[in-house]
């Protein structure tokens, strides 16, 4: 795929949706009859040729520190609210002990896309189902929203003291994490404040449906 083509986080996912769907999980391989999870990442970057072997790295914790430096480490909040961005368990280069490290995309709000385990094999799952350790923006993708419309923009961003989430309000009620392209965008339209009770913080977390834990603090 020629790079002068803006590529939107969407379309990383749905890739990866579309060659992963029905294949098995093997370790140790990346396509296109079988994947392991960081050779189905492996696979989407080269198809869209956003990093190739061995420039890329092939274990799941070495892709997530190569997409620290050359991508943007995002909270692990905003990221399982952003389609396309990536996701990785990383306990270092000996993997760290039991469950080891593991990589996969965000498909939806809430919900992965990766190749989980010989016997779960390759699919959607809720979030929730792993401690995810690092949220990740892909080099040159576009995250930025489609502009909404007017009756949903939200009225108010929040953020927690102490912690480098942000929260966007919304009039119906309703609350989401926000991506940072996304408050770049609205920064000048919307009013910021920031939360310093924990009250607040717990409130915030369970309207965005998200545990407190999977919250970033500030560095």
């Amino acid at each position: 795929m020629p790079r002068d083509v803006t590529l939107a986080g969407q379309e990383v996912v749905d890739y990866a949706r579309e060659i992963g769907t029905g294949k098995p999980y093997v370790l140790g391989t990346a396509g296109p009859d079988s994947y392991d999870c960081s050779g189905l990442i492996l696979a989407v970057f080269e198809h869209f040729a956003i990093a190739t072997y061995p420039s890329f790295p092939r274990e799941a914790g070495a892709q997530a520190r190569w997409l620290a430096t050359h991508g943007q480490q995002i909270s692990i909040s905003a990221a399982s609210a952003t389609p396309g961005a990536v996701l990785a368990i990383d306990k270092g280069p000996s993997g760290g002990g039991a469950g080891g490290n593991h990589i996969g995309f965000c498909l939806s709000p809430g919900v992965s896309f990766d190749a989980r385990s010989t016997h779960l094999g390759i699919g959607s799952w809720p979030l929730t189902d792993h401690q995810w350790t690092g949220g990740y923006l892909v080099p040159n993708v576009d995250y930025t929203p489609p502009h909404p419309q007017e009756e949903e923009v939200p009225y108010l961003i929040v953020g927690l003291t102490g912690y480098a989430d942000l929260f966007a309000c919304f009039p119906s009620g309703a609350v989401r994490p926000m991506v940072l392209a996304e408050y770049l965008w609205l920064k000048e339209k919307v009013p910021t404040v920031i939360d310093s009770t924990p009250e607040g913080k717990a409130r915030l977390c369970r309207l965005a449906g998200i545990p407190e834990a999977s919250l970033t603090p500030s560095p």
